[in-house]
């Protein structure tokens, strides 16, 4: 009986060891945002929801290849994701980065304007927000804005020194308070002049959509930003189509300089 008694006591005790204690807590812990990448540890929780309502950053992380194409502009974008190696296709260009420098092979001298400064810039905007959890960045919360009587909490993204092309670069995320999905993007640009500003431009992102797990903008207004405050769009939106990811990487050659290519540095 003695042996009996302890043997259910013993049971007893590894039921309670195995089961909650506390259901407000699995409750509250279930909800808390995860954080499976080391150099996100010291990043705000509400940057870290926001790419959970995004999809997560694991799911980003996983993916190797992304494509995209803007209408607009008859361009077709192809970025090897964990090395950001680049292929742009334009009407009478082509542009790429194969992780070395950035070239272009063109008829003549049909793309009038920066290929370096050009090859990344729509990536990094239409890559959003997850290219804002990049390793070498600092967050900081900050005031939020408002814009038709809802109020965007923001958190402030900047680099360390030596990263990328223009570290002096400063990118504010806003977001809406209810669903922690991002609304808002002000950015600042250093490119040419190399120095710090704090004049921000505004992209308000719309039309987010499903793609392989993620969630992607599909549209994006420029805002004239005046004084800390939205007044307007400024130009026509911009439509992305033709969204896809791939887990498989493309062939090296997909971004390598053909031929006829020229490297550029400006």
């Amino acid at each position: 009986m003695r042996k009996q008694n302890l043997l259910l006591a013993a049971l007893a005790l590894l039921v309670a060891a195995c089961g909650p204690t506390n259901t407000t807590e699995n409750t509250e812990a279930a909800q808390e945002p995860s954080i499976n990448d080391a150099h996100l540890a010291d990043a705000p929780a509400s940057l870290i929801k926001v790419l959970d309502t995004h999809g997560g950053y694991d799911t980003w992380a996983a993916q190797q290849t992304m494509t995209y194409a803007m209408a607009a502009k008859n361009e077709k974008h192809q970025i090897d994701l964990p090395t950001r190696k680049v292929r742009l296709e334009g009407d009478k260009w082509t542009i790429g980065y194969d992780g070395e420098g950035v070239w272009i092979e063109q008829d003549s001298s049909y793309f009038g304007g920066s290929a370096r400064f050009y090859h990344n810039l729509y990536f990094y905007f239409i890559a959003m927000p997850f290219v804002l959890a990049d390793p070498g960045i600092t967050y900081e919360e900050v005031p939020a804005i408002s814009f038709e009587g809802v109020d965007y909490p923001g958190v402030k993204i900047s680099y360390g020194a030596n990263v990328g092309d223009s570290p002096d670069d400063n990118y504010i995320l806003y977001y809406h308070p209810e669903t922690n999905q991002m609304e808002w993007l002000a950015y600042t640009v250093t490119y040419r002049s190399k120095e710090p500003s704090d004049n921000f431009r505004l992209i308000r992102y719309q039309d987010w959509k499903e793609v392989n797990g993620l969630v992607l903008p599909h549209e994006l207004t420029w805002f004239k930003y005046e004084d800390g405050k939205v007044v307007e769009p400024a130009r026509d939106p911009m439509i992305v189509s033709d969204m896809s990811f791939s887990t498989t990487a493309l062939a090296e050659a997909t971004y390598a300089k053909p031929e006829g290519g020229e490297v550029v540095t400006e």
